[in-house]
Protein backbone atom coordinates (compact mmCIF):
# COMPACT_ATOMS: atom_id res chain seq x y z
CA UNK A 1 0.00 0.00 0.00
CA UNK A 2 1.21 3.43 -0.88
CA UNK A 3 -0.08 6.62 0.61
CA UNK A 4 -0.60 8.84 -2.37
CA UNK A 5 -1.08 12.31 -1.10
CA UNK A 6 -3.43 13.66 -3.70
CA UNK A 7 -3.31 17.21 -2.41
CA UNK A 8 -0.29 17.36 -0.10
CA UNK A 9 -0.47 18.99 3.29
CA UNK A 10 0.62 22.30 1.78
CA UNK A 11 -2.21 22.25 -0.73
CA UNK A 12 -4.80 21.40 1.90
CA UNK A 13 -3.56 24.42 3.82
CA UNK A 14 -3.72 26.52 0.65
CA UNK A 15 -7.23 25.24 -0.03
CA UNK A 16 -8.37 26.23 3.47
CA UNK A 17 -6.73 29.65 3.12
CA UNK A 18 -8.31 30.21 -0.30
CA UNK A 19 -11.73 29.45 1.13
CA UNK A 20 -11.25 32.18 3.75
CA UNK A 21 -9.89 34.96 1.54
CA UNK A 22 -11.84 34.63 -1.71
CA UNK A 23 -9.15 33.21 -3.97
CA UNK A 24 -10.27 31.23 -7.00
CA UNK A 25 -8.54 27.89 -7.28
CA UNK A 26 -8.23 26.84 -10.90
CA UNK A 27 -7.28 23.20 -10.55
CA UNK A 28 -5.67 20.36 -8.69
CA UNK A 29 -2.61 18.59 -10.06
CA UNK A 30 -3.99 15.08 -9.82
CA UNK A 31 -5.50 13.03 -12.63
CA UNK A 32 -8.96 13.37 -11.10
CA UNK A 33 -10.77 15.63 -8.69
CA UNK A 34 -10.01 15.19 -5.01
CA UNK A 35 -12.35 14.31 -2.18
CA UNK A 36 -11.56 17.41 -0.08
CA UNK A 37 -12.32 19.76 -2.98
CA UNK A 38 -14.66 18.04 -5.44
CA UNK A 39 -15.73 21.31 -7.09
CA UNK A 40 -12.19 22.16 -8.18
CA UNK A 41 -11.39 20.54 -11.52
CA UNK A 42 -8.33 18.44 -12.13
CA UNK A 43 -5.93 20.13 -14.53
CA UNK A 44 -6.03 16.82 -16.42
CA UNK A 45 -9.62 17.65 -17.39
CA UNK A 46 -8.22 20.42 -19.59
CA UNK A 47 -4.73 19.06 -20.22
CA UNK A 48 -5.18 15.28 -20.54
CA UNK A 49 -2.56 13.22 -18.76
CA UNK A 50 -1.28 16.06 -16.58
CA UNK A 51 -0.38 14.87 -13.10
CA UNK A 52 2.00 16.09 -10.43
CA UNK A 53 0.93 14.43 -7.21
CA UNK A 54 2.90 13.66 -4.11
CA UNK A 55 3.11 10.08 -2.85
CA UNK A 56 4.76 8.13 -0.07
CA UNK A 57 5.72 4.49 0.08
CA UNK A 58 7.74 2.09 2.17
CA UNK A 59 10.82 0.51 0.68
CA UNK A 60 13.18 -2.18 1.93
CA UNK A 61 16.76 -3.08 1.12
CA UNK A 62 17.27 -5.15 -2.01
CA UNK A 63 17.14 -8.89 -1.41
CA UNK A 64 14.95 -8.65 1.71
CA UNK A 65 13.52 -12.10 2.37
CA UNK A 66 10.14 -12.76 0.75
CA UNK A 67 8.61 -13.78 4.08
CA UNK A 68 9.61 -10.45 5.63
CA UNK A 69 8.21 -8.52 2.66
CA UNK A 70 4.92 -10.41 2.86
CA UNK A 71 4.55 -9.79 6.59
CA UNK A 72 5.46 -6.13 6.24
CA UNK A 73 2.90 -5.68 3.49
CA UNK A 74 0.19 -7.41 5.56
CA UNK A 75 0.87 -5.32 8.66
CA UNK A 76 1.03 -2.02 6.75
CA UNK A 77 -2.20 -2.88 4.95
CA UNK A 78 -3.90 -3.59 8.31
CA UNK A 79 -2.59 -0.37 9.84
CA UNK A 80 -3.72 1.69 6.86
CA UNK A 81 -7.30 0.46 7.39
CA UNK A 82 -7.50 1.43 11.06
CA UNK A 83 -10.22 4.05 11.57
CA UNK A 84 -7.94 6.48 13.41
CA UNK A 85 -5.29 6.23 10.68
CA UNK A 86 -7.87 6.79 7.94
CA UNK A 87 -9.33 9.74 9.85
CA UNK A 88 -5.90 11.36 10.25
CA UNK A 89 -5.07 10.87 6.59
CA UNK A 90 -8.37 12.46 5.61
CA UNK A 91 -7.71 15.56 7.75
CA UNK A 92 -4.46 15.99 5.83
CA UNK A 93 -6.12 15.57 2.44
CA UNK A 94 -4.43 12.22 1.88
CA UNK A 95 -6.11 9.50 -0.12
CA UNK A 96 -4.71 5.98 0.43
CA UNK A 97 -3.75 4.23 -2.76
CA UNK A 98 -3.66 0.47 -2.41
CA UNK A 99 -1.25 -1.19 -4.77
CA UNK A 100 0.70 -4.42 -4.85
CA UNK A 101 4.47 -4.35 -4.35
CA UNK A 102 4.88 -4.92 -8.10
CA UNK A 103 2.59 -2.00 -8.93
CA UNK A 104 4.57 0.19 -6.55
CA UNK A 105 7.88 -0.83 -8.13
CA UNK A 106 6.45 0.01 -11.56
CA UNK A 107 5.19 3.37 -10.29
CA UNK A 108 8.61 4.29 -8.89
CA UNK A 109 10.27 3.14 -12.12
CA UNK A 110 8.01 5.52 -14.09
CA UNK A 111 8.50 8.44 -11.70
CA UNK A 112 12.32 8.42 -11.67
CA UNK A 113 12.92 9.37 -15.31
CA UNK A 114 9.98 11.75 -15.29
CA UNK A 115 11.28 13.83 -12.39
CA UNK A 116 14.93 13.38 -13.39
CA UNK A 117 14.08 15.25 -16.60
CA UNK A 118 12.47 18.07 -14.59
CA UNK A 119 15.50 18.36 -12.30
CA UNK A 120 17.89 18.41 -15.25
CA UNK A 121 15.85 20.93 -17.22
CA UNK A 122 15.68 23.23 -14.20
CA UNK A 123 19.39 22.70 -13.50
CA UNK A 124 18.67 21.76 -9.88
CA UNK A 125 21.71 20.61 -7.95
CA UNK A 126 22.02 19.28 -4.42
CA UNK A 127 23.95 21.62 -2.12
Amino acid sequence: MVVKNQTSCASVGAFRFACRVDITLIGVTTLKRIRVAPDIPAIAETLPGFEASQWYGIVTPAHTAAAILKRLEEEIRKAMHLPDVLARLETEGVEPWEVTPEEFRNHVAREIPRWKAVVEAAKINAP
